[in-house]
């Protein structure tokens, strides 16, 4: 009996190990294939944007910045906003653009005080990552490429899937730049709501009730933003986008402290919109962006300090 007992364990072993390695056979051959895509497409993968020779300012940041500059009005300036853009992504896409492109002179970075809240980190490398992420990948260091492969492991193959379809996209397509954005012009007949404003300043700093901690990771971006435009002789303005009255009031005395306390340690060039007084109907519901009014008064108002500034 002990024998039989001792044989059935051994076949058992055995044809255990059998499986295992067809397993790990199983699941290499798609990672090694996964990897393989990832490491042509790098190379396949056009980023050579070229700004027009004649743009020497940036305007740089998340929907604040995109919705609110309309770079038609503000001559020799390019708008790459884009929805959702923490420090992180910023920082390598503003380090990518200032060595490609040398005639950049001026970089308008947005800064409010919803940048400094830890939500944020929910664009970078939580729930939310996979949906921002991938227009990025590609201009993107290896390591740091890697970084985000890990931070979305949990929502991996909606991650893989928008990173090969931009970047079979950019292939076949030929002057596709997704990392690029642009001034949106969508809200054109919009008022701020209170119940929006609300919700919106709800989810921007509090986590169950709970006041939200500063994102020192989306701080450590920002830091690493103001050395690179010093190091490459880069002037970097600082602009906090306009906000309506009863958004502005209900923001944490805490996150409006440690942003003038950055401005003041680091002293930082800001413009300071965010006490703007325009009307209901210059933004949307949710009082923190600007409607379509609010942009031209914003951008008219931008240029005419721009061009003192350059007197």
């Amino acid at each position: 009996m002990e024998k039989t007992i001792i044989k059935l364990f051994s076949v058992f072993n055995k044809t255990m190990s059998q499986f295992l390695r067809k397993v790990v056979v199983f699941l290499t051959i798609p990672v090694i294939f996964i990897l393989v895509v990832l490491i042509g497409l790098n190379f396949l993968v056009k980023t050579d944007y070229k700004i027009k020779p004649d743009i020497n300012s940036l305007f740089i940041g998340d929907s604040h910045i995109q919705q609110t500059f309309n770079d038609n009005l503000i001559p020799q300036s390019l708008n790459c906003g884009i929805a959702s853009e923490s420090f992180y992504f910023s920082y390598f896409k503003l380090k990518y653009l200032l060595d490609e492109n040398p005639s950049i002179k001026n970089v308008y970075l947005g800064l409010s005080f919803h940048s400094l809240s830890n939500y944020y980190e929910r664009f970078i490398s939580g729930d939310y990552s996979a949906s921002v992420a991938p227009k990025y990948f590609f201009i993107l260091p290896w390591k740091e490429q890697l970084r985000l492969i890990y931070w979305n492991k949990a929502n991996f193959v909606s991650f893989l899937r928008e990173v090969l379809n931009i970047g079979f996209y950019q292939v076949f397509n030929g002057q596709v730049y997704p990392f690029i954005g642009g001034y949106l012009e969508q809200f054109s007949e919009t008022f701020a709501v209170d119940s929006s404003m609300n919700k919106r300043l709800k989810f921007q700093y509090f986590n169950n009730g709970k006041l939200n901690s500063f994102s020192q990771f989306n701080i450590y971006y920002l830091n690493k933003i103001i050395s690179l435009c010093k190091k490459q002789g880069v002037h970097l303005v600082m602009v906090n986008t306009p906000l309506h009255e009863y958004y502005y009031k209900k923001i944490p005395k805490k996150y409006k402290d440690e942003l003038f306390e950055i401005v003041a340690k680091n002293h930082l060039n800001y413009i300071d919109f965010s006490k703007l007084q325009l009307k209901d109907n210059c933004f949307t519901p949710d009082g923190d962006h600007v409607s379509t009014i609010g942009a031209v008064k914003t951008s008219k108002m931008i240029k005419v300090i721009i061009d003192e500034s350059q007197k």
